[in-house]
């Protein structure tokens, strides 16, 4: 067993230590984070739920995103209602194409279904696929119209769990069991493969 003083995870948590313990950022730092490789893994509330915003507006030509299913449309606000004329006047909305419509049939109906094996509690399918975007002008990431964007998006469709603080923490241990056993799953293999 590695020593926990030279784990990685101990080696992360220094980096970051050296962050709030300054409360400011200078060049030096910046490089020992990048040199770290540290990433970091949040959302953006009601402004940028799964990061796809701030990724594109860095420079991002192509994105993975990694969502927690369909039903509450996340992904789907940030694409414009009408393509031809897109009201950018919402600050979520980053594509203009393709549509808010066809982004939602494209996810129901045209990305390959990881099927969870039998009797398996919370997990439903994990759909995938790759959308071909153009960004729509966005002040407020400070994106402008006419990029073109590939959007890679792994979706895990779950039923009986969620996030919020009345369920059964260690459900989400069976909910990853259930990913990894369908994962692994002789009827998914082709799937699977890179």
């Amino acid at each position: 067993m590695a020593d926990k003083t030279s784990s990685p995870w101990r080696q992360g948590e220094d980096v970051l230590s050296a962050i709030y313990d300054d409360r400011s950022i200078d060049a030096r730092l910046v490089d020992k984070v990048a040199k770290a490789g540290l990433t970091g893994f949040i959302d953006g509330g009601y402004t940028d739920v799964n990061g796809i915003g701030q990724a594109v507006a860095a420079g991002a030509t192509e994105v993975v995103s990694f969502l927690d299913g369909l039903e509450d449309n996340e992904l789907v606000k940030q694409f414009a209602i009408n393509s031809t004329d897109p009201d950018t006047s919402d600050t979520i909305v980053l594509f203009q194409s393709p549509s808010a419509a066809e982004l939602n049939f494209t996810l129901r109906n045209s990305f390959q279904q990881i099927l969870p094996q039998p009797g398996a509690r919370f997990l439903t399918s994990i759909s995938f696929g790759t959308v071909s975007c153009i960004t729509a002008d966005n002040p407020w990431f400070g994106i402008e119209a006419g990029r073109k964007v590939q959007l890679h998006v792994i979706n895990v469709n779950t039923k009986d769990i969620w996030i919020g603080a009345t369920r059964d923490y260690y459900d989400y241990g069976k909910l990853v069991q259930e990913i990894v056993m369908a994962m692994n799953s002789e009827e998914n293999a082709q799937l699977v493969q890179c």
